[in-house]
């Protein structure tokens, strides 16, 4: 909605230089898709929010122990309009977040239970991978990881 730009070409050179932030800020994501001026000032109000928050950042610790912690959490029917429950989960190691996800499920859970194991299998589907990674690293104390769980 919005007037067209009469040059996309700027806005797309803007966001492309700004698309490897993606990455290290998850904060924020843009479509490329028929630009208008609602979606350029979109975009300086981004530069904006970034200029002032530069020294924001994730906090990598250097600690040797490399013990993984595992959250996760669910909440029923977080969604007003169509009643889906919303699950969320994050991975440290050694005190270093290294893995996060936050998605409204696909169907309506009919109770905290099976928002809980939902949310469970996400999790731990990830921690397997993570495990197997690791594992291939060298690391070889990680047979049993512990999972929190708001239960």
């Amino acid at each position: 909605m919005g007037d067209r730009l009469p040059s996309p070409e700027l806005y797309r050179s803007s966001i492309g230089k700004l698309n490897f932030l993606t990455h290290t800020r998850p904060d924020f994501s843009f479509s490329l898709q028929h630009p208008c001026v609602p979606h350029m000032e979109a975009a300086l109000h981004l530069l904006r929010y970034l200029k002032g928050t530069f020294d924001f950042g994730l906090f990598f610790n250097n600690s040797s122990n490399f013990s993984p912690q595992v959250y996760c959490d669910s909440d029923l029917g977080s969604s007003p309009d169509s009643r889906r429950s919303m699950t969320g989960f994050y991975i440290m190691l050694g005190g270093s977040l290294v893995s996060w996800k936050s998605k409204k499920q696909h169907v309506v859970s009919l109770s905290y239970a099976e928002t809980d194991y939902k949310s469970l299998s996400k999790v731990v589907a990830d921690v397997t991978g993570l495990s197997r990674l690791l594992s291939d690293f060298g690391f070889t104390n990680l047979s049993s990881i512990t999972v929190y769980c708001d239960n």
